[in-house]
């Protein structure tokens, strides 16, 4: 194999080796910082947050743990109407996830479990 080639082939090995390295640091921080209670605390504000997007009333989720791969765990869920009545309350969700499609920005659930609660509500007339 002639020299240039060779020199070539090295440098897009280090170049692709660089941003291998680079991405699963990336990963390993997020995963890290999603472990620390600020990190779920910044995720839990993001559930609710696109929780309330669906709904008129107010959300409430006092635990949230998750490994970012593929799981989250919810605990302590309230959702009061707008008139401040407790229309929902579940003791824990837990959520399995396909991790592959959030690399193209979609979500595709495997798994959704809820444990304990209850759900208040009325018939439309």
């Amino acid at each position: 194999m002639p020299v240039l080639i060779k020199k070539i082939l090295k440098r897009i090995m280090h170049t692709v080796a660089f941003f291998l390295g680079g991405g699963l640091l990336l990963f390993v921080s997020v995963g890290l910082v999603a472990k620390t209670s600020f990190g779920q605390q910044k995720i839990r504000q993001l559930l609710i947050a696109e929780i309330q997007k669906n709904i008129n009333g107010h959300v409430e989720i006092k635990a949230l743990q998750t490994n970012l791969i593929s799981f989250v765990d919810v605990q302590g869920v309230m959702v009061e109407d707008v008139s401040k009545t407790i229309t929902v309350q579940i003791d824990k969700i837990h959520i399995a996830y396909d991790p592959w499609a959030l690399l193209h920005r979609r979500v595709h659930i495997e798994r959704a479990e809820i444990s304990g609660g209850w759900i208040k509500g009325q018939w439309p007339s």
